[in-house]
């Protein structure tokens, strides 16, 4: 009985997977093998990336770019030679500096050609100061020097990387590269598209406004921008927030007591390096809220009469929003008032000052009727210092009568004290005007 003849030839395909398969084989067997007969296994340093990231600068300026390793493993490193390409007619190498993980390693050594430059950092003899396993950090400073050429960029390309382990083989082993751009910047970031919405709003620190602004800068994904409404009664610097990639936003309102007129708030957009466009504006009309007013007579307590010549002072959170005299029957007004609460404050020579609160509405008058109190006229007859006023100022100061705040005439904050029985004296005998 005849044998086939079977085909022992393979594809290139089957070759190829056969291969890996006995490569895999023996890259688990093979250490264990090697390892069972005592031979020291010896591994080469490698990590997990060696390189650049990004970067920028003005044009002129020195900009330190670090060189990074990640995750060192398979043995420490002692010795590190790395080529770094770059474009130099846009940045030039100015110097090599060592790295956090080399600070105490020799100087390095840099050689300089037409595509860019070779980097070699060896370390100081000390093997504890060597790069351990599980390291992460930078080996190298570069300094570049930044060309004059505003918005030009150079790759930073990272090859040829060795690094060096230590005794017996002194093995040299490498890493993935991360490669860099360096881009000069072009200046400050571009600001358009301001606009307000609405474009007018009312002095009343209620109704906002929505500023939004377009900014795009060259180098920099982040740029802090800022506009000043310190005329508005906010911040120098109140920031905007970042909507999408290059639209800008915040919302103001106008303090109460704002003139009305057209406002123009200077937008401030600066980048990572420090270039600032403050030449755009943010365009706010601010117009006076509705208004209320306020009306109302000072009189005297003796008999109801008004009192003219009095001065009403308006005020809020303790300044004064506006004064009047009044009339020679005793009544005032304020009008044109920005709704919200004061106080209104009565007072006259030879009269007790009086104050009460108010609340100022839109379109709506207010009334604020206030009594004064002479002083000196404790019988309140209408008449200062007499008979009867010195007869009650007598009695409280013996403790015949419980006194109020009109007996203390010194006002040092006790009623009917010999100090106050003596100003009633003198004034019952016209020595002395309680003013």
């Amino acid at each position: 009985m005849g044998v086939e003849k079977q085909d022992c030839r393979c594809t290139n395909g089957e070759k190829m997977r056969k291969g890996r398969a006995v490569a895999y084989v023996m890259g688990a067997v093979l250490p264990l093998l090697i390892s069972s007969m005592g031979i020291p296994v010896v591994a080469q340093p490698i990590s997990e990336a060696f390189g650049v990231n990004d970067a920028a600068g003005n044009p002129g300026t020195l900009v330190n770019v670090p060189v990074d390793i990640t995750n060192v493993s398979g043995g420490t490193i002692l010795c590190v030679i790395f080529d770094i390409n770059y474009d130099s007619s846009v940045i030039s190498l100015s110097a090599v500096q060592r790295g956090e993980l080399t600070g105490t390693w020799d100087s390095p050594e840099v050689n300089t050609f037409l595509w860019g430059a070779r980097v070699l950092l060896v370390y100081d003899g000390a093997v504890d100061h060597a790069i351990a396993n599980g390291s992460n950090g930078s080996v190298a400073l570069l300094n570049f020097s930044a060309g004059w050429s505003p918005g030009s960029s150079s790759v930073m390309n990272v090859s040829t990387i060795q690094l060096a382990g230590g005794a017996p083989e002194y093995l040299v082993g490498t890493a993935p590269e991360r490669n860099g751009v360096f881009h000069v910047d072009a200046g400050a970031p571009e600001v358009s598209d301001q606009s307000t919405d609405p474009e007018a709003i009312q002095a009343d620190g209620v109704q906002g406004a929505r500023m939004n602004v377009t900014v795009v800068d060259d180098t920099a994904d982040e740029v802090e921008v800022i506009v000043n409404v310190t005329q508005l009664g906010g911040s120098t610097a109140k920031k905007l927030e970042k909507i999408s990639d290059t639209l800008y936003s915040t919302t103001t309102t106008a303090a109460p007591g704002t003139s009305p007129g057209l406002y123009f708030l200077t937008i401030s957009a600066t980048d990572a390096l420090g270039n600032t466009n403050n030449t755009e504006v943010f365009r706010l009309t601010i117009e006076a809220p509705p208004a209320g007013s306020l009306t109302g007579a000072i009189t005297r307590t003796c008999n109801g009469t008004g009192i003219a010549g009095a001065t009403v002072n308006l005020t809020q959170t303790g300044s004064l929003v506006d004064s009047v005299m009044t009339q020679a029957n005793g009544t005032y007004a304020f009008s044109q008032i920005t709704p919200g609460g004061y106080y209104v404050n009565a007072s006259k020579l030879r009269f007790w000052k009086n104050s009460t609160a108010v609340t100022v509405m839109i379109d709506e008058t207010a009334t604020v009727n206030m009594v004064l109190w002479m002083k000196g006229d404790l019988n309140n007859n209408c008449l200062q210092a007499d008979a009867g006023d010195l007869a009650m100022m007598k009695a409280a100061s013996v403790g015949q009568l419980t006194p109020d705040w009109r007996y203390d005439l010194n006002q040092n904050g006790i009623s009917a004290d010999a100090g106050d029985l003596a100003m009633m004296k003198a004034a019952s005998v016209g020595e002395l005007e309680l003013l």
